[in-house]
């Protein structure tokens, strides 16, 4: 039972959020109308049914207190489909019913407010389909033509806006249906023509969006395939450079140790590069359905990622140091977690001078794990803090500190962050260190969160 029309890409976000739009315009009709009221009756001569009127208002009222207490209350703000198709259905119902109590006892044809139908009409063009809408704007029409000839033939009383005794010319009153029903069928036409081939042409630009990503995703492991071939054998040759170095193979020159060295470290460049570039094409082939999750020890992984860069930090000569409960958890994705770690100590690592100091610290924050990863490296300026998530963006003073790079890695980290439904911010003094703060949720799934203990420092 599918007769919503896909307003979620067109005009509203989501069939949740226009609910909670109706309620709150009908509260505003609740007190426009009783401001009506009022005004009419002390301050100028209109000759209303001003029972009948309050009463229809005190319905209204009413009905959008319980629609408001079950959607707010009782749903929590959260309908399936099927029951938004059922709420949509009983709201607007309800609407084309008082609003015609309230036009019928205050002029029908000659009060301003019937124009609302035409308003009323339009909303519906956006909820339902064509089929619904003709029928909602069919039976209107009936109705409204109904008791027009029922006045004209005085079977129903006419009840004015000004005097007890004025009269309404029903020839007038019949002209002014005609125009007013026509009015209604053509804004009915118009809108769901217009809507239908907007969606159309949102079909359409969904189906070449979803070619380019197959595309994009070919490319993606396609480039995530080479990668791995080609890290392989480099990884090979850095291997045999060390062999070298040590003197495995027999004593070599200063002068041949001084060129091996140099050839060893462009192909860890090398190596660093190729491994964003896997990261990179992962997280471009992959989508949030496939990315699984577990629970696992959060002082586990960073102790992983930290004997990862240990030697990188021990060759640059910084310090690291570590803080995270003993049994802080988090269920989530391994592999996305490495690739956020991995990368921002990393960096903190390349980027920080002789001497330096990296820290990186895990705490719980509600139902959120807080790492920060901080160093005391050279920082990024105040104008280019924005841009550091870019692809393949490197700051100036990255360029000039390490001329390799991809600027693939801090863009990579984001998007594992958006991944994990977490967040990622960055605060950044040029010259004085850089510190980068991820939350992620505790569990991805509902759950009592573990953990709470103060954090222990330990160091690798």
């Amino acid at each position: 039972m599918q007769e919503l029309s896909p307003i979620e890409s067109s005009a509203f976000k989501s069939l949740n959020e226009v609910i909670r739009w109706f309620i709150d315009l009908r509260w505003m009709a609740c007190i426009g109308v009783s401001l009506v009221l009022l005004f009419s009756h002390f301050l100028f001569s209109f000759y209303l049914q001003y029972k009948i009127l309050a009463i229809t208002t005190l319905v209204l009222v009413l009905l959008n207190s319980t629609y408001s207490y079950y959607f707010y209350r009782y749903k929590k703000q959260y309908l399936q489909r099927r029951e938004i198709h059922l709420f949509f259905q009983v709201q607007i119902i309800g609407d084309y019913i008082l609003l015609l109590v309230l036009v019928f006892f205050s002029g029908f044809m000659v009060n301003p407010l019937i124009f609302f139908f035409v308003f009323h009409i339009i909303i519906t063009s956006f909820l339902f389909t064509t089929r619904i809408v003709s029928l909602y704007t069919t039976c209107l029409v009936f109705v409204i033509g109904t008791i027009s000839l029922l006045q004209y033939f005085k079977i129903l009383p006419v009840y004015p806006l000004f005097t007890n005794n004025s009269s309404i010319s029903t020839q007038v009153m019949l002209v002014q249906t005609a125009g007013f029903s026509f009015l209604l069928i053509i804004t009915a036409y118009l809108t769901t023509s217009i809507i239908n081939k907007i969606d159309a042409r949102g079909k359409q630009f969904e189906v070449e969006l979803n070619r380019y990503k197959s595309l994009d995703k070919i490319k993606s492991n396609f480039i995530l395939q080479v990668t791995h071939e080609i890290r392989g054998p480099l990884a090979a040759i850095s291997g045999f450079h060390e062999m070298i170095l040590r003197g495995i193979t027999g004593e070599i020159k200063d002068h041949t140790k001084e060129v091996i060295t140099k050839a060893d470290r462009r192909t860890d460049n090398l190596l660093i590069i190729i491994g964003e570039m896997i990261d990179f094409a992962y997280m471009k082939s992959s989508d949030d359905s496939t990315f699984t999750t577990k629970e696992l020890s959060v002082r586990k992984i960073i102790s992983e990622n930290i004997s990862n860069v240990s030697i990188r930090a021990e060759q640059e000569d910084v310090h690291l140091s570590v803080a995270c409960p003993r049994h802080l958890k988090i269920k989530t994705n391994r592999d996305l977690i490495n690739i956020i770690l991995g990368n921002l100590l990393f960096n903190a690592i390349k980027y920080t001078e002789t001497g330096g100091n990296v820290s990186l610290i895990a705490s719980e924050k509600g139902h959120e794990i807080h790492f920060v990863v901080e160093d005391t490296g050279i920082g990024i300026c105040d104008d280019e803090i924005e841009k550091v998530f870019d692809e393949f963006y490197r700051s100036r003073r990255a360029r000039v500190l390490e001329k390799d790079g991809t600027g693939l890695g801090l863009s990579i980290v984001q998007k594992a962050v958006n991944a994990l439904q977490g967040r990622i911010i960055v605060y950044s003094k040029e010259g004085k260190g850089s510190s980068f703060h991820v939350f992620l949720p505790a569990y991805i799934e509902k759950g009592k969160i573990p953990g709470g203990e103060n954090a222990e420092d330990f160091n690798n």
